[in-house]
């Protein structure tokens, strides 16, 4: 992906995560509306926080944090290695990414960015949370 990151995307991803995911997909054209500077690096999953408008977005050097209300992008909110995958934890504020060069998963809180604990995962982390 270029060096933005595209609403459209952004907001194909929102849809997604409603209950009628199935019912858009099959009718929606989308288009991009506006473009966020975003930074280099490569990305891979993101994820949504549908109730503060945030995007959480799998980095090469961590993760992204997205603020769809203020468009303030925040590059590395939570350092990592080459980190694929952002995934919340249903029901509490906290979020796991996984870093494929140290085979690790951080666990951080999703509002401060605070780590709470690296945790081993063997070779190839993004395989094993998805």
């Amino acid at each position: 992906m270029s060096k933005r990151i595209s609403i459209g995307l952004v907001m194909s991803c929102v849809l997604s995560t409603t209950g009628h995911a199935a019912d858009h997909a099959a009718t929606a054209t989308f288009r991009v509306i506006e473009r966020i500077p975003g930074g280099d690096g490569g990305n891979d999953y993101i994820s949504v926080d549908s109730a503060t408008h945030v995007v959480f977005v799998g980095r090469t050097t961590g993760v992204m944090k997205l603020d769809l209300q203020t468009r303030k992008v925040t590059m590395d909110f939570v350092k990592g290695e080459d980190v694929a995958s952002v995934l919340p934890i249903p029901g509490t504020p906290l979020m796991l990414s996984t870093n494929g060069e140290s085979n690790t998963a951080t666990l951080f809180d999703r509002n401060s960015g605070a780590v709470k604990a690296h945790i081993p995962t063997g070779q190839g982390p993004e395989r094993r949370v998805l």
